[in-house]
């Protein structure tokens, strides 16, 4: 357990020492100043509408409020994908073509205290960003709408989990493969799950039993746009979501208007302990 804290300690500041913290940060300042004066001006532009209680109000003020926050949270898991991939691809690829594995694992720590304080460091740096990013764009809403979301914190974790599974699957092919190898893969299941989640949308409109069972099965395989849409259902307004239950079939292609089932996200938590536990045992058996 010791080599574990000490690995998470070292992945934490090597973080800061390449700046990627840093970089993110300005990426992310950059995208929420955007959003605010986006949302700002849309929100001037919608301000003589009635703000009574009726239904109308929902559908002429809060539905284009609401798909413009959505709309900015779908980039901002985007970008947080893009960087759970970025910081875990070359996790171990890196330290192995460098050679300074070499003097870590000299000391008392097992390449499976390794891999996991990496894992647990790279979270924790997730975590932080996706907070900090989603947050951002509530408190956005919040002030210049007035509005808040169904259910922020869910929606954070589920984004954080969307996350989570990409530093997973990261970590796997750094195991075994160069830096850009593992990149190129990682994108493209990355791409493959929301590709599959369009198919899925789009044969629940044409009640296309086939693509519907093709949209579920990449879900299964590559539950990142599950989680997604998961968060998606979460971070959306509460009055917006029942006035979308009231019209009955109404759906948008990049959110979910029905909640995520409890089978899935087992799932999706199973599917990244797995793919961690084949991480570790990919690891171990590798000869450096």
């Amino acid at each position: 357990m010791k080599g574990v804290v000490t690995v998470f300690r070292f992945t934490l500041r090597e973080a800061l020492s390449r700046k990627v913290v840093l970089a993110a940060g300005i990426v992310g300042i950059s995208l929420l100043a955007l959003f605010a004066l986006g949302f700002s001006a849309l929100e001037n532009s919608l301000s003589g509408q009635v703000t009574g209680g009726d239904l109308s109000v929902v559908e002429a003020r809060l539905f284009p409020l609401n798909m413009l926050a959505t709309l900015g949270l779908l980039v901002v898991q985007f970008v947080s994908g893009v960087l759970a991939l970025f910081l875990s691809v070359g996790s171990v690829s890196t330290e192995i073509e460098q050679r300074t594995i070499y003097a870590v694992l000299a000391r008392p720590i097992r390449r499976a205290e390794w891999l996991f304080g990496r894992w647990l460091g790279l979270a924790l740096l997730m975590l932080a960003y996706v907070a900090v990013m989603i947050g951002g764009v509530l408190l956005v809403v919040r002030a210049v709408a007035g509005f808040d979301m169904a259910g922020p914190a869910q929606g954070v974790f589920l984004v954080w989990a969307e996350c989570l599974a990409l530093v997973t699957l990261g970590l796997l092919g750094s195991t075994r493969l160069p830096g850009l190898a593992t990149g190129m893969i990682g994108f493209s299941l990355y791409g493959l799950a929301w590709v599959g989640g369009l198919i899925g949308y789009i044969g629940d409109l044409a009640s296309n039993d086939t693509m519907v069972m093709i949209g579920r099965s990449v879900r299964v395989a590559v539950p990142t746009d599950g989680l997604w849409r998961a968060a998606s259902y979460n971070l959306q307004s509460k009055a917006v979501l029942d006035r979308l239950g009231f019209l009955g079939d109404v759906q948008l292609p990049f959110v979910s208007t029905d909640p995520a089932s409890g089978v899935f996200l087992v799932w999706s938590v199973f599917w990244i302990g797995a793919v961690l536990a084949m991480a570790i045992w990919s690891f171990r058996t590798r000869e450096l």
